[in-house]
């Protein structure tokens, strides 16, 4: 089943999202980026807080915008791993597939966390870039968008492209995620396409938008709305299933 991601910028915004049915903690500061980077120091906080309250609820944190300086990113992942966050994700522009940044990205898969590589939909990478990028020992990919006012994933990605990255993903064992300005609208269409998992950031705020302030309502209308999303495609294959017996 495919799980609820949401995007928080401190133990505040993680504790009423947690409350309000989210699956996944992701610390991000949407102030500072389509990535940008929360301090080790808030990350720790909120790792030691779930670890207490709700032991089997992943968290992730994100490196910041840094897909420009592929030399930077093992310091950086290695500062999180400090503070025992098990997932960190790192934004590329992974159509282009450079000696240098896969280097990067082996190195930053030996500082401990596992590695989730953000793929931005504006350039998404073809099934060999994928394969590339799975060699370095990644464990999971996610498509989301760099710009933030270009419009949603699905805006800027066909129908038939998500799902043959989803696919492409998933079939090399690693997990796969979409994200990128996601709505309500947004949830039935791609839950369809079973990925691991939705993120979600702006939809979940306040007047504010995205860099606004998380809302215990905002988050449980998306909740609601997977929950309905996952029930009617499940009642679907029931009747599905069952025209098939009586044919």
């Amino acid at each position: 089943m495919t799980a609820f991601l949401a995007s928080t910028r401190d133990l505040a915004e993680a504790k009423i999202a947690l409350a309000a049915g989210a699956n996944w903690i992701d610390m991000k500061e949407p102030r500072t980026g389509a990535l940008g980077a929360v301090a080790p120091a808030e990350v720790a906080r909120v790792v030691n807080w779930l670890r207490d309250v709700e032991g089997n609820v992943p968290v992730s944190a994100t490196i910041g915008d840094c897909w420009d300086d592929p030399g930077c990113m093992p310091a950086r992942v290695a500062a999180l791993a400090e503070t025992t966050v098990p997932y960190v994700k790192i934004g590329i522009y992974a159509a282009q597939v450079k000696r240098e940044l896969l280097h990067a990205i082996s190195a930053c898969c030996a500082c401990g966390p596992r590695i989730i590589l953000v793929c931005f939909a504006e350039a998404p990478p073809d099934t060999n870039a994928i394969a590339a990028w799975a060699a370095t020992g990644i464990h999971g990919m996610m498509l989301d968008t760099a710009d933030k006012h270009s419009g949603s994933l699905r805006a800027i990605r066909t129908r038939t492209e998500l799902a043959d990255f989803v696919d492409n993903v998933q079939t090399r064992g690693l997990l796969c995620g979409l994200a990128g300005s996601l709505t309500v609208e947004d949830i039935t269409p791609l839950l369809a396409l079973g990925a691991d998992y939705l993120g979600f950031r702006g939809a979940l705020c306040d007047a504010g938008g995205r860099a606004g302030v998380v809302s215990a309502s905002a988050v449980t209308t998306i909740r609601m709305c997977i929950d309905s999303a996952h029930a009617a495609i499940a009642n679907d294959l029931t009747m599905e299933g069952s025209t098939r017996g009586m044919a």
